[in-house]
């Protein structure tokens, strides 16, 4: 195999879009934010420090590895076949396993890059104490691992889609799967069987077991050492299945564009049928050519049915706590989801126009930058109204099973005012975060170089920051043991402070937008 031609192409576009560099200015921001907050934390000793430190850069480091190395390759292979140029790689001696190996080198050495940068970090626990060289290492090697399983997902994912909004969401959804499924069925044998368990089977197929496997009190055990080499083998293995079906499939997939081409043409323009006199002509265009014509995707569905069983088990059998807390992280999971979903499908339009310059003809016709502006937004609320409205009913939900069922759930009058606040808190915050990201993600659509940075970009400054508030405010919580009148203040302070920031976001957006919309248009990157 001859991989570097690609290889080197790869390289030098890499080069201009430093694509990584956001992600990892975040990730270091929120992982020297989380090392703070366990410094400052009174009460604990040097040794739970650094275990606790640990713990939180681990798993925010493989969060990392799996959401930047799966995005990274979601759309390299599709991109080509929607610019055309994959047919001008197949008339080279490259093979199909070539160009999916130069590929994954590539984006693969970008994130290695990302992850070295920020491994620093770890020293933190190894200076505070309680953590050994051993486990950071293991980290580290299940980190090495996650990032080729994540970026063989979506170089797989990439070799048969071809619209990016699609190819990013399947491969977000598919590391989802890969990383949930395992785990939620390590809890429910644990939960439901009165069997002895053990690590070895479905579970050693995650990632987040993976590196749980690799702290030493775990690794310690009897059957440690051969539970976590057994695991880490098998994401290799499974990263390297992924890549030679991409490899293999390549060729078949090309040899099938025509025919694929003409039917996801047929199926893009269905989800609005609304005349163009009958409103903004800019707002009727972004629907027309919306490919999302279901509010709901394949892994909302999946994570609502889990939802509900969860729920259900709650109230109607002894596994209450079980099922309510998997019910909390379920409808967690879903705001998510829903809001990173949303990112996507709201900067592919903006993005595709900007990158084809069907914009600047837009610009040059007798519609205002106020007129365009109006448009896209109110098409994005249209496209938005659904999902939060299945956001808020989640939340609704949460809120009349804990007023209504106090005692079977067993709820105390401190655990009423905790639930009550995240539940209607996260009823306003979803509001306000879909607003900022309609905002954002113009600008970002405008200003990225391709839709994967504009939509990562449009996520993670909307989320990261409110979600390191998150981390300090339970830190605090769970450090200091405030009354219930205490807590509510202060998570209702977090509340007003991400509302706040939302608003923020909104008035830098639209006023780096109205006037300069031309400009950053005909500018570009």
């Amino acid at each position: 195999m001859n991989c570097l031609p690609v290889v080197e192409m790869e390289m030098r576009s890499a080069s201009r879009r430093k694509s990584t560099f956001g992600l990892r200015i975040l990730f270091a921001i929120a992982g020297s934010a989380a090392s703070l907050i366990m410094v400052a934390l009174p009460g604990l000793s040097r040794t739970e420090r650094g275990r606790i430190m640990l713990v939180i850069l681990s798993y925010l480091s493989l969060a990392f590895c799996l959401f930047a190395g799966g995005f990274l390759t979601a759309d390299c292979v599709s991109s080509e076949k929607r610019e055309g140029t994959l047919g001008l790689l197949f008339l080279t001696p490259l093979r199909g396993m070539d160009i999916v190996l130069g590929k994954l080198v590539c984006h693969g050495l970008q994130m290695f890059y990302g992850v070295a940068a920020v491994f620093p970090l770890f020293f933190f626990p190894l200076l505070t104490g309680g953590v050994t060289w051993g486990e950071v290492s293991r980290v580290a090697i299940v980190l090495a691992a996650s990032l080729f399983l994540a970026a063989s997902v979506g170089m797989f994912v990439s070799v048969l889609g071809t619209e990016s909004s699609k190819t990013i969401m399947a491969t977000f959804a598919t590391v989802v799967l890969l990383t949930a499924v395992p785990m939620v069925y390590l809890l429910a044998r644990r939960t439901f069987s009165t069997l002895s368990t053990s690590g070895f089977g479905l579970p050693q197929l995650s990632p987040v077991f993976t590196v749980f496997l690799g702290f030493d009190f775990n690794y310690r055990r009897p059957d440690g050492p051969a539970v976590f080499w057994g695991s880490l083998i098998a994401l290799l293995v499974l990263s390297a299945l992924l890549l030679a079906a991409a490899g293999a499939l390549l060729g078949r997939v090309f040899q099938s564009l025509g025919t694929s081409g003409t039917r996801f043409r047929k199926q893009s323009g269905e989800i609005a049928r609304v005349s163009v006199l009958d409103g903004n002509p800019y707002e009727w265009v972004i629907l027309r050519r919306s490919v999302e014509p279901h509010p709901l995707g394949v892994l909302i569905r999946i994570f609502l049915s889990l939802f509900a069983m969860a729920l259900l088990a709650s109230l109607l059998t002894n596994h209450w706590q079980a099922g309510f807390i998997t019910a909390f992280f379920t409808a967690l999971a879903l705001h998510i989801i829903a809001k990173l979903r949303f990112a996507v499908e709201a900067t592919r339009q903006i993005q595709a126009d900007q990158q084809s310059g069907a914009l600047e003809l837009v610009l040059v016709t007798t519609l205002t930058e106020q007129s365009i502006l109006q448009g896209h937004r109110r098409a994005l609320q249209k496209l938005s109204h659904s999902t939060l409205f299945l956001l808020i009913g989640l939340n609704l939900v949460l809120e009349l099973c804990v007023l209504l069922f106090q005692d079977g759930l067993h709820i105390d009058l401190f655990a009423m005012v905790m639930f009550t606040s995240l539940f209607l808190g996260g009823i306003a915050l979803a509001a306000a975060d879909f607003s900022a990201l309609r905002w954002l993600a113009l600008l970002q659509g405008l200003r990225a170089s391709n839709h994967v940075k504009a939509a990562s970009l449009t996520f993670c400054v909307t989320m990261i920051l409110p979600w390191i508030g998150m981390g300090l405010t339970i830190a605090l919580v769970t450090s200091i043991q405030p009354s219930q009148t205490s807590f509510a203040t202060m998570f209702w302070l977090w509340i007003v402070l991400c509302l706040l920031y939302d608003l923020l976001l909104i008035r830098y957006a639209s006023g780096r937008l109205h006037g300069g919309l031309r400009r950053l248009a005909s500018e570009g990157i």
